[in-house]
């Protein structure tokens, strides 16, 4: 064997170690996402119209066949790179992206009848822990709170959330048992 098959050799395998290096460098910065469920959800009605009341103001008034899910989560980027946020979508259906309107963010736990409409008689908002995308997570960070998604047809028997981010999407499957607020009208 000659040197400059010795050469040749030698460059090969240092070209093969940086080809492994590099790959092995760029799927550790890939977009690692973790989202944890935290054991709160609200399940309540939809917001529909407003109504006048007796004295001109005008009040949001609740639909009875649509729904509005909270769930308090936590996301995680463990990659050693930032990430945006764009939308969540729950069960390939709902989105809940940057258009969210935060007047949503209240969640009625109590109803009460105002001629035909239902108006809320308890509630709590969630303005403040909303996680409203456009989110930009840092490399190694997270963020804590509600996502929401309204007009729900039908309430979800299983809970399938797509997190799509600028690099790609991923789904997480949550399970939990809804805390159910659309029946207790006052």
């Amino acid at each position: 064997m000659e040197i400059s098959d010795i050469i040749a050799l030698l460059a090969f395998f240092i070209s093969l170690y940086g080809a492994i290096v590099s790959t092995s460098l760029a799927l550790s910065e890939n977009l690692n996402l973790k989202l944890k469920y935290l054991n709160e959800n609200f399940l309540t009605l939809a917001l529909d119209n407003k109504v006048v009341d007796n004295h001109g103001e005008y009040l949001g008034s609740y639909n009875k066949t649509a729904y509005t899910i909270a769930i308090k989560v936590r996301i995680v980027n463990k990659s050693k790179s930032p990430t945006t946020i764009n939308e969540f979508i729950l069960n390939n259906k709902y989105k809940m992206d940057s258009s969210f309107d935060m007047q949503n963010s209240l969640i009625p736990t109590s109803f009460e009848n105002y001629g035909t409409a239902l108006l809320p008689h308890h509630s709590t908002t969630l303005e403040k822990k909303l996680i409203k995308p456009l989110i930009e997570l840092q490399p190694l960070s997270s963020v804590e709170g509600y996502i929401i998604f309204t007009q729900i047809d039908k309430v979800p028997k299983r809970f399938n959330i797509k997190v799509d981010a600028v690099q790609k999407s991923k789904t997480f499957h949550l399970k939990f048992n809804v805390n159910d607020y659309t029946n207790e009208e006052v």
